[in-house]
């Protein structure tokens, strides 16, 4: 469905709302068909949070990005569209289950071969699922975070000044945000929420006025003034030389050889 309007993505979401109820919290892109008015009254309106992701972050909405990608990848390789997302649904995960039992409680009926018994309905153990998942991400973060070397940062504080790396410029936390990892900070011309991948702490430097004072109640060196240095001079006695009168100098006698 090619629709990028805030109308056409209401439509779209109250026809899943019909058949699978309204979820409590909706996370999406930070797009602005997502961040209009009529989304947002619409989400007043159905009585669910909405949630969106970080501003030029796509990282942060990386399980809606590889879904996409995934299904992307599925319908290119098939001629035949339906047959290719209704395999996808069967296929067990690496959680057990598949997606459809998770789903609906039950096994989905396809060309594959499957026995009338295992259609019965019958939900999955829901904890030993979720700790699989639980398990299976934190693999994948301590994977990741050794490919490229990651490490926990310091948090950041209220009034600290910051460099926003994707925008090159100085700006000024107020507070975190309410998603992830997220704060709101004041640049020189508007207050914007930033992933905190895009922040950078700038070292504590005084103002200057603050170096002004300083020097200020820095004690000046004992200079002695002109006049006084001539006076010191004056004062100085001269060492007396005496000079012998009359000396006469007596030079040895050289002999001379024939």
């Amino acid at each position: 469905i090619y629709i990028t309007t805030s109308a056409g993505i209401i439509t779209g979401l109250k026809s899943i709302f019909v058949r699978h109820g309204v979820p409590e919290i909706l996370i999406t892109v930070n797009g602005p068909h997502f961040s209009s008015s009529s989304f947002s009254s619409f989400a007043t309106d159905y009585d669910f949070r909405h949630v969106t992701s970080s501003p030029y972050f796509a990282q942060s909405n990386g399980e809606a990005e590889r879904a996409v990608k995934t299904v992307k990848s599925l319908l290119k390789k098939n001629t035949e569209p339906y047959k290719a997302l209704l395999a996808y649904r069967v296929m067990p995960l690496n959680q057990g289950p598949s997606s459809a039992e998770l789903l609906m409680g039950r096994r989905l009926r396809s060309p594959l071969p499957l026995s009338p018994s295992q259609l019965k309905p019958q939900w999955p153990n829901q904890k030993k699922v979720a700790d699989k998942d639980k398990e299976l991400k934190q693999a994948q973060t301590l994977a990741y975070n050794k490919r490229h070397r990651a490490g926990v940062s310091p948090e950041l504080k209220a009034g600290q000044r910051v460099w926003i790396t994707n925008t090159q410029e100085t700006a000024t936390v107020l507070r975190g945000a309410d998603t992830p990892c997220s704060y709101v900070v004041e640049t020189d011309s508007e207050v914007v929420r930033r992933n905190k991948a895009h922040l950078r702490p700038l070292p504590d430097i005084h103002s200057p006025t603050e170096n002004v004072g300083d020097t200020k109640q820095t004690a000046a060196p004992d200079i002695q003034s002109p006049t006084e240095n001539v006076g010191d001079t004056e004062q100085t006695e001269t060492p007396e030389v005496r000079v012998a009168e009359n000396v006469k100098r007596v030079h040895p006698r050289r002999e001379v050889k024939a």
